[in-house]
């Protein structure tokens, strides 16, 4: 459950891209439908290469028409920025990382899907980055600290029954948009314009040729299992490398969830580990539209 005060969990990972071609900018960059977004809206994005692996995924916020924040819930934001600079040329465009934000958990409703909230903390914004749970980016640190790590869990167990395949830095460039299931919420496009990727993106949307799936695993929380750890089929000396995690948490009751990419028909093994030997005792896929 969250918090019943205003929680802050982790710095916020923010990426700022702003002036008068910000949005052209990001729409020629960026994986998702840029020029669908309105001032006060937000949705799921990613950044790609030119060979369609995935570097970056982030909620991308329009906080103005000028303004647009791209927040990694477990990512990189410097790496982000210092990448997407190379692109710059002559666009009207800044890039930079606003220091000092926070990552808030608290139990207030949360917005509407895609819609940010005003928020009571000054420049603050508010948005439901998991169903039903409210997550507020600030520049106040004036809340009190995840001293238990209970809130970060709780963020974390969100996104994985989400299905939302957030990037840890280690992560950037291992896996294509499909294997992420990223057309599944909206961060990645194949109605859009060219963008980085764009045509590997739309190759295996159409032709098929991905035999990597996200998937939700649950097992006893023996050990800890964290970013890049693998997925093991079979037992022993014989067990092979099947999946890798993207992230992971435990329930207060000591159950562990993990979100993986898994290779196409790994997941019918009857002997799925993770890190240190814990039995999967479920897979699950994604079958709806994550929000």
């Amino acid at each position: 459950m969250p918090p019943d005060v205003p929680v802050r969990i982790v710095a916020a990972a923010l990426a700022e891209i702003s002036g008068r071609e910000a949005v052209a900018f990001a729409q020629a960059q960026f994986a998702s439908d840029v020029s669908t977004l309105e001032p006060g809206a937000w949705q799921w994005s990613a950044w790609l290469d030119a060979q369609g692996r995935v570097r970056h995924v982030f909620a991308l916020l329009m906080a103005s028409p000028q303004q647009l924040l791209a927040w990694l819930p477990l990512g990189d934001a410097a790496a982000l920025a210092g990448e997407l600079a190379r692109f710059v040329l002559r666009s009207k465009v800044g890039i930079r990382t606003p220091p000092d934000w926070h990552v808030l958990l608290d139990t207030a409703a949360p917005p509407a899907p895609g819609v940010l909230a005003d928020d009571s903390l000054s420049g603050a914004f508010a948005l439901a980055a998991t169903p039903g749970t409210r997550i507020v980016l600030s520049p106040d640190a004036t809340a009190a600290v995840d001293d238990d790590g209970r809130a970060r869990e709780t963020l974390l167990l969100a996104g994985i029954h989400a299905g939302l395949p957030w990037l840890d830095a280690p992560l950037a460039g291992e896996f294509v948009a499909a294997a992420l299931d990223l057309g599944r919420i909206g961060a990645a496009s194949l109605g859009k314009g060219c963008y980085p990727g764009q045509e590997i993106v739309a190759r295996l949307h159409y032709r098929g040729g991905n035999k990597r799936h996200l998937r939700h695993l649950v097992f006893p929380a023996s050990t800890t299992t964290r970013p890049g750890d693998a997925v093991l089929a079979g037992h022993g000396d014989a067990a092979t490398r099947c999946g890798r995690v993207l992230y992971a948490a435990t329930t207060a009751d000591g159950i562990g969830h993990a979100l993986a990419v898994i290779d196409e028909g790994g997941e019918a093994d009857a002997a799925l580990t993770v890190a240190g030997g814990s039995q999967v005792s479920t897979v699950r896929a994604f079958s709806t539209l994550a929000r």
